[in-house]
């Protein structure tokens, strides 16, 4: 029983400091973007592709 006990203690602890880095990432990223005048869309630039690939024909073979 004081497996898990501490088995979850440290889970907690990892999450944490898991949840405490990405706020970190995520307002430094909001804060440069801010910065910028257009937004930084990844999405957006992938999709929006001049050529989109065709599909392969099969080969007869």
């Amino acid at each position: 029983m004081a497996i898990l006990v501490s088995l979850g203690i440290f889970a907690f602890f990892i999450l944490a400091a898991v949840l405490v880095i990405t706020i970190l990432i995520w307002l430094r990223v909001r804060k440069h973007s801010k910065d910028e005048t257009k937004p930084h869309n990844f999405l957006v630039a992938a999709t929006h592709l001049k050529a989109l690939p065709r599909k392969r024909k099969k080969q007869p073979w």
